[in-house]
């Protein structure tokens, strides 16, 4: 899936947050959950999937949806 229309799925469950584009949400999502991102973590920082998993789940909530 593009990241933008990822991004313009975000209406779905209330976001983007105030403020943010769904430019900068598509970039924010590209960046995140690159294989890049991923590989360093979990190979050179020693992360389960899992725990990236975990990661990307909560780091996109904060970054992405409004504040609960």
């Amino acid at each position: 899936m593009n990241m933008r229309e990822l991004a313009k799925e975000l209406k779905s469950v209330g976001g983007p947050r105030s403020g943010l584009s769904i430019a900068e949400a598509a970039d924010t999502i590209w960046v995140t959950n690159s294989a890049e991102v991923y590989v360093l973590l979990t190979t050179e920082r020693g992360w389960t999937p899992h725990r990236y998993e975990r990661w990307l789940i909560d780091t996109w909530s904060r970054l992405l949806l409004p504040a609960a």
